[in-house]
């Protein structure tokens, strides 16, 4: 989390601390960062474009709404500066279609285990507890698998008049050698538009529409792509901020995969904590490494 949120953070906990008694507070906050009551942040909360994040600290929870999904236009003075910017600091015209995929952080396999928490905590017959986090093989695989897949990305780009640009914000000494992308860090304008430390996705227009996402499968965003109006889709966005509803209006099709299936992780109670490990990254290994082209990464 950058500095300026961590600054809104603590400034909101310190209000609420002088004004209740209580030894707990749980602070609820819209998208934009402002406080709202409980019953709001609930009903918004309930519809598809919002997801709750809780941040926990030693004067109590701060819940944040975040938005999944958001569409919009820049108005012409802010896009004739974002191209501007594009061309000088990226050597990139926004000409066609872009594609932007953004990473808060680049960690290294170390910058991982210091700073990531356990993915899961298994409990042992007697008691004990196994901590599951990835491995150096589950990194590797990961980051690989990919950096390959955007190979495939940048040709059905090429062909369907699309361009890709990676950012990040934070490098924690990232030293995994790329061959197919070209992380770039990412220029303050840019940052403050749409992501503002948050990792995700955008599809910017010429024209300066936009529509920006954490995560989703690639036939959707290709559905969204060549989807012919974007007013529609821009409209149906602002009215969902009004009556939160809990699916998308239907405006297209597209194909939802299966889940690729692995192998079960196979424990015993015999088993000690570094055969238990061996088997969860087995099992996590025998599944399909994510391949996306509309993805922020690994």
């Amino acid at each position: 989390m950058n500095y300026f949120l961590c600054l809104i953070f603590s400034l909101v906990f310190a209000s609420y601390s002088f004004t209740q008694n209580k030894d707990k507070v749980n602070i609820y906050l819209n998208e934009e960062f402002q406080t709202i009551e409980k019953d709001e942040f609930k009903k918004k909360k309930k519809s598809y474009l919002y997801h709750e994040r809780i941040i926990k600290t030693d004067s109590g929870n701060l819940h944040v709404l975040k938005l999944r999904e958001e569409f919009g236009s820049l108005k012409d003075s802010a896009l004739n500066d974002l191209k501007q910017g594009l061309e000088k600091e990226y050597n990139l015209k926004l000409d066609k279609t872009t594609i932007i995929h953004f990473r808060d952080t680049l960690f290294s396999y170390s910058a991982i285990r210091k700073f990531r928490k356990p993915y899961f905590i298994h409990r042992m017959m007697n008691g004990d507890t196994v901590e599951i986090r990835t491995t150096p093989g589950i990194y590797l695989r990961n980051r690989s698998a990919f950096d390959n897949y955007q190979k495939k990305c940048a040709i059905n780009a090429k062909a369907n008049n699309l361009q890709h640009l990676y950012l990040y914000e934070t490098d924690f000494n990232d030293t995994y050698i790329y061959n197919n992308i070209n992380w770039q860090k990412i220029n303050p304008q840019l940052h403050q538009y749409f992501f503002q430390g948050n990792s995700g996705v955008l599809i910017l227009k010429p024209n300066g529409q936009f529509y920006r996402f954490t995560e989703s499968i690639d036939s959707r965003i290709e559905a969204i792509i060549n989807f012919k109006d974007w007013d529609v889709l821009i409209e149906d966005f602002n009215e969902a901020k009004k009556s939160l509803p809990k699916k998308h209006k239907k405006r297209f099709k597209y194909k939802r995969l299966p889940r690729p299936k692995g192998q079960s992780i196979k424990i015993n109670q015999y088993m000690n904590k570094r055969e238990i490990r061996e088997a969860f990254e087995a099992s996590t290994l025998s599944y399909p490494a994510y391949k996306a082209c509309f993805s922020s990464g690994y």
